[in-house]
């Protein structure tokens, strides 16, 4: 018999560990192959940046990386990366996992719009609609994944914890 996991890996299409290296591969391809497009679309700014606008954007890059390594201390690199498989008793909701659901995405997204505001061209541009069209897509499947895995647990974490905002708490909550 089939458990919960195998089921929820063949609905995503990650059956296995190869299957999640194969997804980092195209995923670093990908983004190398947007690097090198980025490097050749004219370097003409869409509007003029201020000395603000980049202090914003540094500002937005800054929390960005610090989201997403927030993130990565509550993921196991080797899962991650698909060294090694997980299971269903890895549901976790530590550190920034209880404020927001998605930090790689909450950090992705900040850095993307904080290198749009840096340097708004039109390749950039380019990079953070696709990159937001990415996430669109991206959510919700990852949400029937991790629905199907954790079940219960995870709805109730989608009705306790923002997606990719977290909320902000005044005083004792």
């Amino acid at each position: 018999a089939e458990g919960p996991r195998s089921i929820v890996m063949k609905f995503s299409g990650l059956s296995s560990k190869g299957d999640r290296l194969a997804y980092n591969a195209i995923a670093i391809i990908g983004f190398m192959v947007m690097i090198v497009y980025l490097s050749f679309v004219s370097k003409g700014a869409l509007f003029p940046v201020g000395n603000e606008v980049r202090f914003v954007s540094l500002s937005l890059a800054v929390f960005g990386v610090i989201t997403i390594r927030q993130a990565f201390k509550q993921y196991d690199m080797g899962e991650f990366l698909g060294l090694r498989e997980g299971n269903e008793s890895d549901f976790r909701r530590k550190g920034i996992l209880n404020s927001v659901r998605h930090p790689l995405y909450s950090g992705t997204i900040l850095i993307v719009i904080a290198m749009f505001l840096y340097s708004p061209t039109f390749g950039t541009l380019i990079t953070a609609l696709v990159t937001f069209a990415y996430l669109a897509i991206a959510i919700p499947l990852e949400e029937k994944k991790l629905i199907g895995l954790y079940g219960k647990r995870y709805e109730r974490y989608r009705q306790e914890v923002p997606s990719l905002i977290p909320k902000i708490r005044f005083g004792r909550s």
